[in-house]
């Protein structure tokens, strides 16, 4: 009973002197309230150029390649010290027996040889520049066959296919390949700088 009536008198204080009891309501927070989180962005790839491609321009003079006589040719990383197609060479061509006629031009693209795939890295090619070799070997000992330009195409790729900025499609054009192969100079060699600028072509014995 006392209880009662001390809760009745506490209650009539407060309404004498004006107090009120105040309700709080529950705190929310809208969607604009929320932690906001970045999504973790996507692994980003740095691009690695290889040499896709390999194509051979060369033009005949006044002395065709006669029909039996045979050539190919490769591609190599300049100063290499080896032979060896699977490690040091780059892209061949197959031996040709088919005439290549008189002041005409022949495109003959090259086959990749996949031995060693990091001798493809255009960075590794940067660091040593190209080697072009044009071998002919005569079906009779007085054939011969005039040369008057050589010209190199190259493609470069990233992993994805996609093709270098700057260097996608790079065209080498020896104007200094000039000049007769024949039974004993039976090699005309073209090099480049580390650039892929064209430097000397010269005809050799071996």
């Amino acid at each position: 009973m006392k209880k009662i009536v001390l809760t009745i008198i506490i209650g009539g204080f407060a309404s004498t002197f004006g107090y009120t009891q105040i309700s709080r309501p529950a705190v929310t927070k809208s969607k604009a309230d929320a932690v906001k989180i970045d999504p973790i962005p996507a692994p980003t790839v740095t691009p690695i150029y290889s040499l896709t491609s390999a194509r051979v321009i060369i033009k005949t003079g006044s002395d065709n390649k006669e029909f039996l006589s045979t050539m190919f040719a490769n591609l190599w990383l300049k100063g290499h010290q080896g032979w060896s197609y699977d490690v040091d060479c780059l892209f061949q061509i197959p031996t040709l027996k088919n005439e290549f006629a008189v002041n005409s031009t022949t495109d003959l693209g090259f086959e990749k040889l996949n031995g060693y795939p990091p001798k493809l890295l255009l960075s590794n090619i940067q660091k040593n520049g190209l080697e072009l070799n044009v071998w002919y070997f005569v079906n009779f000992f007085m054939d011969a066959w005039k040369i008057e330009n050589v010209s190199l195409t190259l493609e470069f790729r990233d992993q994805n296919g996609n093709p270098h900025p700057t260097m996608g499609t790079k065209i080498i054009s020896f104007t200094n390949a000039v000049g007769f192969l024949s039974h004993d100079y039976h090699r005309m060699k073209c090099i480049t700088d580390q650039n892929l600028n064209p430097l000397l072509a010269s005809i050799e014995k071996n």
